[in-house]
């Protein structure tokens, strides 16, 4: 086997697929609305999940681009790595590596070739775990819920206590009214990626487990006191976690 035509091939083909991703499916460049094709978009939100909608970006190829909530970067990523990538991937086709080099890389040895590539899939894996623990841009909220990062820092419940307080009433109903539906769902119990998230009692197509509507917020009076539960911990705690206002 031409092990060295075969990674050009198969280059080829993967920077195809990213680059038209990138420049047809999120940007809404590439628009072919006449003949049927239109690129679907990307889903796009602020930080706490509250206004989530699909759109188009539009690519930056900037540093300053680099930010942690810049959709844009999604869209020129994978435009600049799939030209790279069909640049290099051509020239794999096209050449032919000195002896010395082929030997050195062992590029007739497929065992060495595929064990090489490890390398690449762990740096991908790494980062997408990664990602998925403390949260990023792709990994919205209002389609895979709070990250772990998020839950365990009470990312949501501090916005939802800087909002009550916020409110000029004396009646806490009235402010916790003007909470939005989707922040108290992310810092309710069944939102928790530890508890209630990932480990769920049942299949996630059949949708056991998974909140699907939010009632109300729990509060308890008895005279001048009043109870009101809040969150849960991950680590380890079984009962939520109640304040006293």
């Amino acid at each position: 086997m031409d092990l060295n035509q075969i990674l050009g091939i198969h280059l080829l083909l993967a920077s195809v697929l990213c680059f038209g991703f990138g420049l047809a499916h999120l940007t809404h460049l590439f628009n072919l609305k006449h003949s049927g094709f239109q690129g679907p978009g990307i889903w796009t939100s602020d930080s706490f999940g509250v206004v989530g909608s699909i759109r188009f970006v539009k690519p930056i190829y900037s540093v300053i681009g680099l930010a942690p909530f810049c959709y844009g970067v999604i869209s020129s990523n994978h435009i600049v790595a799939g030209f790279f990538g069909l640049s290099i991937g051509l020239w794999h086709i096209s050449s032919r590596p000195s002896p010395r080099f082929y030997k050195l890389l062992g590029m007739g040895n497929v065992e060495e070739v595929l064990s090489s590539s490890i390398i690449a899939v762990f740096f991908t894996a790494f980062a997408t775990s990664a990602l998925m623990w403390y949260g990023c841009l792709s990994a919205a909220l209002e389609l895979f819920g709070p990250s772990r990062y998020q839950w365990d820092n009470g990312y949501f419940s501090l916005d939802i206590e800087r909002r009550v307080k916020s409110v000029n009433t004396i009646f806490l109903n009235k402010a916790w009214e003007q909470v939005p539906d989707k922040l108290v769902l992310y810092d309710y119990i069944g939102c928790n990626p530890s508890k209630g998230g990932l480990f769920r009692s049942g299949p996630i197509l059949k949708g056991d487990g998974v909140v699907q509507n939010w009632l109300g917020h729990a509060s308890f009076e008895i005279g001048t006191l009043s109870l009101a539960i809040r969150r849960m911990p991950a680590f380890f705690e079984t009962f939520p976690v109640i304040l006293i206002e």
